[in-house]
């Protein structure tokens, strides 16, 4: 194909240069001035513009045009056909935009060829686009994937995999974010540095873990901070399906968490509960980044209990408190004022 393309200018060379400016000029007209910092964006739909000038004496009338796309081996990857219609007349000169777009390809830079034909011969004029290739994209999920969130109360490594696909860029002390959210509110909130994107593919573990809230469903949303010119892939979403009751799945009536009283919490709260059987009982309360902040083991008896919650240690917040008996966990919220 670059043969043929030299061909093309050689031919229009020849033609001027034995002295007769006859014919047609074209001049494609540059979607970039050339340098990196306006390079088009990849996929992005370009409408080419070309300036033809009828340098001859006659006039010429519906003037065939072609657009093509070459990389940089000369292989041939779009071409698009148009018309000029109507009359150019001798000496004047019109500018024309092709009425189909061309799709920018996946390259770090290619070749446009736009050609018209006037008078049985050909003429051509070829530049040089460049491409955007820095990117930096969130790929998918792998702790927890989509398809497995998580049971309430469970204490969550969040880890994501991301992409650079740049060619020639490392990014570094990217910023990225996590929200945990119940379906009604933002119950966590993790900001993280990751300290460099090599290019490549990798995956990021959050520093810090979260705990599956106690409701429905929830989702999770992973971003990073705006630093390429591609925000569609800097995002991540996932909502879980509805988790199943633990309780009332072996419709059992004998076990049983209640909600604390008073909610919100100011200094002491009271949590009603039930089990079974006599045994040993274990409770738990989590922040929203999954730290335990406090513990008890109390032995109790079949049927209904209570747990009286000192939280006057708590900072004004939301949390978590959990019961497990004979491996069951139960979990409820609770805000403390």
């Amino acid at each position: 194909m670059r043969k043929g393309i030299l061909a093309v200018v050689f031919l229009t060379a020849i033609f001027i240069a034995n002295g007769q400016q006859k014919g047609i000029e074209i001049v494609a007209v540059p979607a970039t001035n050339g340098i990196d910092s306006n390079c088009l964006l990849l996929n992005q739909c370009v409408y080419l513009t070309v300036r033809i000038t009828n340098i001859d004496t006659l006039d010429f009338s519906d003037i065939p045009l072609s657009l093509e796309i070459h990389d940089n081996n000369g292989n041939l990857l779009i071409i698009l056909y148009d018309t000029l219609w109507g009359v150019l007349q001798a000496g004047s000169s019109q500018q024309f935009t092709f009425t189909q777009c061309y799709v920018v390809p996946n390259l770090p830079a290619y070749f446009v060829i736009a050609t018209a034909t006037a008078g049985g011969n050909v003429y051509s004029d070829t530049l040089t686009e460049c491409v955007d290739a820095d990117d930096v994209a969130l790929t998918k999920f792998i702790n927890p994937t989509c398809d497995n969130f998580g049971s309430p109360g469970d204490i969550i490594s969040l880890t994501v995999q991301l992409e650079n696909h740049s060619p020639n860029k490392t990014y570094e002390e990217v910023r990225i974010y996590a929200y945990i959210m119940d379906g009604f509110e933002t119950t966590v909130a993790l900001v993280e540095i990751i300290p460099n994107i090599a290019q490549g593919v990798m995956n990021y573990t959050f520093t810090t873990r979260y705990m599956v809230p106690n409701a429905p469903s929830y989702s999770i949303k992973v971003f990073i901070e705006s630093i390429d010119n591609y925000p569609l892939n800097d995002t991540l979403v996932c909502v879980s399906y509805p988790f199943p009751n633990k309780v009332s799945d072996y419709s059992r009536t004998d076990l049983s968490l209640g909600q604390n009283a008073p909610n919100p919490a100011t200094e002491t709260t009271r949590i009603d509960y039930k089990i079974p059987t006599h045994g040993e009982v274990v409770f738990y309360v989590y922040n929203m980044v999954g730290q335990i902040v406090y513990t008890e083991t109390v032995e109790a008896v079949a049927g209904k209990n209570s747990l009286d919650l000192n939280t006057s240690g708590l900072v004004s917040g939301i949390y978590y408190y959990s019961m497990t008996f004979n491996g069951e966990k139960l979990v409820k919220k609770i805000v403390k004022h």
